[in-house]
């Protein structure tokens, strides 16, 4: 069902090919005949073949090899018991998280959730004592959580459990095999989790579930209900959330750079000084969120929601909120340079000190915007359907031809 353990150390000296270690042995008498050959012959080359001289540096220099070979014989018995230390110690290890592994998969198919807890924590320690056996343990429990989130049987069992004000009882060893992959360390080449197709709604909801500075990176949960959950400085990149409920949740800080959230609804969620530089949120829902300083550099947002919202002091520098509703929403400090609000609503926005430098305003909706400057228009783009707040007037280089808007209204019915 899964791959076995990979628990192992690398070959140590000892360990090495027969080839090699004939090698490493030949070269050693070479070094030590040859060692032998120069004791002899260089006293005679200096001494000649006679005298006490001769001798006596001989007798100097055989003695010094003979150290060396003690010295060179006890550091090889050294590393040879080094050696079979480590391979005991590997093997220990490798019986030890086997067993370790063996004992806690199994606790996964216990009926009772208690056991089950256990081995999922089990497998958390287990990846984190062994890095090389992380991607076992992630394949483990992603399926895991798959398997029990999509059993019809369980969900309508699980349905059936009610807290006090009637809700669904959401499962906890789901929840819990969730926090143990977001919270493993991360590792090159290891995916963090794979839990597409799984059904994390209902029974399996992760609503209100802790997962402050959680590592989710390139994870998919599309439709998952996250609703309350807290997901503050958690490592969100490249996610993918479609059509998942995280109303109320908590992404202060977050890293969402690349996310795609598209069709997700965020009403209520706090992402203040979150980084969404580059995400896509296509269709979604920020009504009422706060973006106290948020980055959403180059991000795709067309027909966002962000009526009422807080974007106090953002940066929306080149995003594409084509069509975007942002009535009643605060835009104080907000850098909109390069922004295009094509056919965006923002009546009662607060613009206050918002940059629109070059911000594409053809046919947005800026009646109300009380705000407003006329320093703040001149230094947009827009067009004939651009509709202002009284008192502004449209700049001469706003081209006066309808047909320069690319998203022109319909025209007027002439039996009307």
């Amino acid at each position: 069902m899964t791959r076995p353990l990979l628990t192992a150390g690398r070959p140590s000296g000892a360990d090495q090919p027969p080839g090699r270690r004939a090698a490493v042995a030949l070269g050693g008498v070479a070094t030590v005949a040859a060692a032998v050959a120069a004791a002899i012959w260089v006293p005679s080359l200096l001494y000649g073949e006679h005298g006490a001289s001769r001798a006596t540096l001989q007798a100097a220099l055989l003695a010094m090899i003979a150290a060396v070979l003690v010295a060179g014989a006890l550091a090889l018995v050294a590393t040879q018991l080094r050696a079979a230390s480590e391979r005991a110690g590997r093997l220990m290890t490798t019986q030890q998280v086997g067993g370790r592994y063996t004992s806690a998969v199994g606790q996964l198919a216990a009926d009772a959730v208690e056991v089950r807890l256990g081995g999922i924590y089990a497998l958390g320690r287990i990846a984190r004592d062994s890095p090389v056996d992380q991607a076992t343990v992630v394949e483990v429990l992603s399926a895991f959580v798959r398997a029990r989130s999509t059993d019809s049987a369980r969900r309508t069992a699980a349905s059936t459990q009610r807290g006090p004000l009637g809700e669904v009882t959401p499962a906890a060893d789901i929840r819990a095999a969730v926090q143990v992959l977001a919270g493993l360390p991360h590792l090159d080449g290891v995916a963090r989790a794979d839990l597409r197709h799984a059904d994390l709604t209902g029974p399996a909801t992760l609503r209100e579930l802790g997962l402050s500075r959680a590592n989710l990176r390139r994870v998919r949960l599309d439709q998952a209900d996250l609703t309350g959950a807290d997901l503050s400085f958690a490592d969100l990149r490249g996610l993918e959330l479609s059509f998942a409920l995280l109303s109320g949740a908590d992404l202060t800080g977050a890293d969402l750079t690349g996310a795609r959230l598209s069709g997700v609804t965020l009403r209520g969620a706090r992402l203040s000084g979150a980084n969404l530089r580059d995400a896509h949120l296509i269709g979604t829902d920020l009504s009422q969120a706060r973006l106290i300083g948020t980055q959403l550099t180059g991000a795709e947002l067309p027909g966002i929601a962000l009526a009422g919202a807080r974007l106090l002091g953002a940066d929306l520098t080149d995003a594409r909120m084509v069509g975007a509703e942002l009535a009643d929403a605060e835009l104080v400090g907000a850098n909109l340079t390069g922004a295009t609000l094509t056919k965006a609503h923002l009546r009662g926005a607060d613009v206050t000190g918002a940059d629109l430098t070059g911000a594409d305003l053809t046919g947005a909706d800026l009646t109300g915007v009380a705000s407003l400057t006329q320093a703040q228009v001149d230094s947009a783009q827009g067009g004939p359907r651009t509709l202002l707040p009284a008192g502004l007037r449209r700049p001469a280089l706003w081209t006066p031809r309808s047909d320069d808007d690319p998203f022109p209204d319909p025209a007027p019915d002439p039996a009307t």
